[in-house]
């Protein structure tokens, strides 16, 4: 039986892979969260940028 099959067909290398696809998802999950919430703030909560920050619509409104 050769080196790389004994690797490939080992308990810790599919573990190994199995972590790796599972941190995976949860990472492109946070990701997407991210992005929605971000879409969120500007279409349902009013959110500004000024001067490159991101201000909150009650800032936005006590300095017009």
């Amino acid at each position: 039986m050769y080196r790389g099959d004994m690797i490939v067909e080992s308990k810790i290398f599919r573990l190994v892979i199995l972590g790796a696809f599972w941190t995976s998802i949860v990472i492109a999950l946070l990701i997407i969260f991210m992005i929605i919430n971000f879409i969120f703030k500007f279409t349902f909560l009013d959110y500004r940028f000024d001067d490159g920050k991101l201000h909150p619509p009650i800032e936005t409104l006590n300095k017009q």
